[in-house]
């Protein structure tokens, strides 16, 4: 069996180094950037009457891994086209952004905008789904 070798940029041919790893390319100096945060982050206040689904789903929620967000779990019992939650700074897209979103079994669209305001568009308010859901947060 081959022995391990140190990975190698292939476009400039620059071998990568263990400072590169933990300093250069980690955010705050750490490879938290590589694994993402620790641990999902729960939505800790809904607005609009929104709260989480049901135990035995995943609690409304967002990670950060390098530069994209990924949201989980479902809402209920708030008002489409009403903000459900907001996302804290550094989780937030550059631009307002739309996406395609599963509501009580049938399409819906969720809109994120670059403030963090985070609104169930179109859909249902019997439950309204994350899950799958990501973005990026630069340009």
């Amino acid at each position: 069996m081959p022995s391990w070798t140190a990975p190698v940029d292939r476009a400039s041919l620059y071998t990568v180094t263990n400072t590169d790893w933990n300093g250069n390319l980690g955010v705050n100096g750490n490879t938290a950037y590589l694994y993402g945060d620790v641990a999902w982050t729960n939505v800790a206040s809904f607005t609009n009457s929104w709260v989480n689904f049901a135990s035995g789903t995943f609690s409304a929620g967002y990670r950060l891994v390098g530069n994209r967000v990924f949201l989980r779990g479902a809402i209920k019992s708030g008002t489409i086209n009403t903000a459900a939650f907001t996302l804290p700074a550094g989780y937030r897209p550059t631009a307002n952004i739309n996406l395609v979103a599963v509501s009580n079994l049938a399409v819906g669209a969720v809109q994120i905008l670059s403030s963090g305001v985070v609104t169930p568009a179109a859909g249902s308010n019997v439950w309204f789904s994350f899950d799958g859901l990501s973005f990026d947060t630069l340009a």
